[in-house]
């Protein structure tokens, strides 16, 4: 049944409008934004089949490509667009609103900094720089790639903290593979940036590794 004939009480752009954005579905959000369905399916059914193609799951659905999204019969190039658009923007505000955590005192506040690698599709190695008091000066992506170790550009992550003066670096990376756990690569890759970062009197006093919803603090598990 096309949306134009439900109950105006379950028509996502009324219901908006009368209740608030919180009270839509994610499925009635992008239904809204597609504006119309096909001749057999809602748009509201649109989007429960784009979202049951990233298993309900978020994190997927940002990560997402058009191909992706057009898998589902209905949806061509427009409407994935908008989707995609729709997805990076809701990535972008996260970022922005990142910029009101200044002061990094433990792997909590890193987590909140850095959570947006949860949504990459491939691992990605930062750097979080700060002065003494953990206040943060600057953060820098300085390695990336696939596999069971990510290749760190060494000789950026020095220049760059001694370039905005840091005195100590929280490292970072993601899992995109859902495990939280350190390899023994990640480990010995650990070892090596803090004996180098010591010799321009750089700390490295935590790594953090993200993975969905969770993190591993080498510090909390006495690795570092």
């Amino acid at each position: 049944m096309p949306i134009k004939d439900w109950s105006e009480d379950d028509r996502p752009r009324e219901k908006l409008m009368q209740k608030g954005a919180e009270s839509c579905s994610t499925a009635e959000l992008l239904a809204i934004l597609m504006t119309n369905g096909t001749r057999t399916k809602s748009a509201v059914e649109l989007g429960e089949e784009v979202l049951k193609n990233c298993e309900n799951n978020l994190v997927m659905f940002v990560r997402s490509t058009l191909d992706a999204y057009q898998d589902v019969v209905g949806i061509g190039p427009a409407k994935a667009c908008i989707i995609k658009a729709a997805a990076e923007l809701g990535r972008r505000i996260h970022m922005a609103s990142l910029g009101e955590v200044i002061k990094i005192n433990s792997p909590e506040t890193a987590y909140e900094v850095m959570q947006f690698l949860r949504f990459k599709g491939c691992e990605e190695f930062w750097a979080i720089f700060t002065n003494n008091s953990g206040m943060l000066i600057q953060k820098s992506q300085v390695g990336s790639g696939n596999g069971a170790a990510v290749p760190v550009d060494f000789r950026k992550l020095t220049s760059q903290a001694i370039s905005c003066n840091a005195t100590r670096v929280i490292l970072c990376h993601n899992h995109p593979g859902g495990s939280r756990m350190p390899s023994q690569q990640d480990i010995v890759l650990t070892q090596d940036i803090k004996k180098m970062l010591e010799l321009i009197n750089v700390s490295v006093v935590e790594h953090i590794i993200i993975a969905g919803d969770s993190y591993f603090s080498f510090v909390e598990n006495q690795i570092l």
